[in-house]
């Protein structure tokens, strides 16, 4: 097949397409940055040029909740050429951890060519993405607990785990948390990664992380890995066994604007790997409808998949003694069920948040 030659290679899969609206710089921006900013990357400016001999016309769409466009559609005579802004916007400050990716295609209507700029968000580092622990408090030894990616053959001249490529401590794109935190001299070492995020009272957050235990020669035991939320344990396990990546969610309430997610961890022979942390505001259940055929009523509303929701009914809303008639794990973004009407000659129904897993 012969030998690839990289200097010709590259500038052509980032060379523009074939179409007279010639818009460039190539590519979208990638920003990192804590919640509530500031991000490394705030806006890109795009030069569109029509660069044919007739006029054309051209239209973008935007449809991420966190990006601004200055200008949505206009019109290029032969040669002539204009700017278009995409940014983030307020909405971007409101996020608190997770990773966002969004679109923005850009279409010469006139020919019918589409050219597409992705533009992706990483907030609280929570897939450690930066390559480090940036955003994260660790306690604990910088030689034991690290960020590592999935294609490094090796850390320091030997592998992060004797035996174990890196790549198993990655779950999704290019960095993962090697958390390998060990008693020595005698001493139970414990290791903590925390971070702060603004949060409103009385509000209900999902905390999720994907979470895995890799053994060393076999061996993971003895261990230990919690998660705690303003101080509250939500997950605690000891001498966990191996296993595969695993996805960890909660629903829990913050009392102040500023809670602290935290994980504590030890593990003696072997690894934890630690991944893909998000924590967002839950919205509260909306019925969508409801549907009465004969002594069942069917009730649907919005949901998260994962989270659990309890219906509960009452025959008066003076004073109403809410009875559970359900209890629903949601499968996607509408969850429902059917409950029998009973005899009473009024039934009112509501759902709500289960604050446990």
């Amino acid at each position: 097949m012969g030998t690839p030659n990289g200097n010709n290679l590259i500038p052509a899969f980032l060379s523009p397409p074939l179409d007279n609206l010639r818009i460039t710089p190539p590519l979208g921006f990638t920003a990192f940055g804590p919640g509530g900013g500031p991000f490394t990357v705030a806006s890109q400016t795009y030069t569109l040029k029509n660069i044919g001999s007739t006029p054309l016309n051209w239209s973008l769409v935007n449809t991420s909740s966190w990006l601004a466009v200055s200008s949505t559609s206009g019109s290029l005579n032969a040669g002539a050429s204009t700017t278009v802004t995409i940014s983030l916007n307020p909405t971007a400050n409101n996020f608190l951890i997770g990773n966002f990716s969004g679109n923005v295609p850009i279409a010469n209507k006139t020919d019918g060519m589409v050219q597409n700029r992705q533009f992706d968000l990483y907030v609280g580092n929570g897939g450690f993405e930066t390559g480090d622990l940036t955003d994260w408090t660790l306690v604990g030894s910088t030689e034991l607990n690290f960020a590592l990616s999935g294609d490094d053959v090796d850390v320091a001249g030997t592998a992060a785990l004797p035996g174990e490529p890196d790549g198993v401590f990655v779950h999704s794109g290019l960095y993962g948390a090697y958390l390998g935190e060990f008693a020595w001299e005698g001493n139970l070492a414990v290791g903590s990664l925390s971070q702060a995020v603004a949060t409103t009272a009385n509000q209900q957050y999902l905390v999720s992380f994907w979470l895995t235990c890799v053994p060393y020669q076999g061996v993971t035991t003895p261990n230990h890995f919690t998660a705690r939320w303003n101080g509250s344990t939500f997950y605690a396990q000891t001498n966990l066994g191996a296993f595969s990546w695993t996805k960890l969610q909660f629903v829990a309430p913050a009392t102040t604007k500023s809670t602290t997610l935290e994980f504590d961890f030890n593990n003696v022979p072997g690894a934890f790997g630690l991944d893909d942390i998000t924590v967002e505001r839950v919205p509260a259940p909306v019925f969508q409808s409801a549907a009465l055929t004969v002594g069942i009523i069917r009730l649907t509303w919005s949901s998260i998949s994962g989270i659990s929701y309890q219906i509960q009914s009452a025959n008066s809303l003076s004073n109403p003694t809410w009875t559970n008639v359900a209890t629903v794990t949601a499968a996607g973004n509408l969850a429902s069920t059917s409950v029998p009407v009973g005899s009473a000659l009024m039934q009112f129904y509501r759902v709500i948040l289960l604050s446990a897993p």
